[in-house]
């Protein structure tokens, strides 16, 4: 979803969005959880937040709007695999979540009426497991 609203931004400027996608190095639950929240932490710390200052100093609101999205998410992932590792044993039995289709936005609160990112209604999340 973030690669898709990335790339709108990008076209909206006139460029061809580019994706150099690598396949991830498979390892244990715990390893590939750590390496997730690595990237998630980078993301949501200090990726994220300097795209949005340029965005935002650029006046490019569907950038902004991208980005915001992005960043919230990344926020709530990070807190689920910090969560997961700390509890992995109970992590790996189902677990819940609904995923805005409209920005990415996820969580595990299951009664969200509304998103809290892009305020489209609970009927636009998916839920997953």
């Amino acid at each position: 979803m973030h690669a898709a609203r990335h790339a709108k931004a990008i076209e909206a400027l006139g460029a061809a969005p580019k994706a150099d996608v690598k396949a991830p190095e498979v390892k244990s639950t715990k390893e590939n959880l750590e390496a997730a929240l690595k990237g998630e932490n980078y993301e949501r710390l200090k990726m994220y937040p300097a795209f949005l200052k340029k965005a935002l100093a650029d006046k490019d609101q569907l950038a902004v709007y991208s980005f915001k999205g992005a960043l919230a998410s990344e926020r709530m992932h990070a807190r689920f695999y910090a969560a997961a590792l700390k509890n992995l044993k109970n992590w790996k039995a189902r677990h819940k979540f609904i995923v805005c289709q409209n920005c990415g936005y996820t969580t595990d609160d299951l009664k969200l009426k509304v998103c809290p990112v892009c305020s489209k209604p609970r009927s636009q999340f998916t839920e997953v497991e």
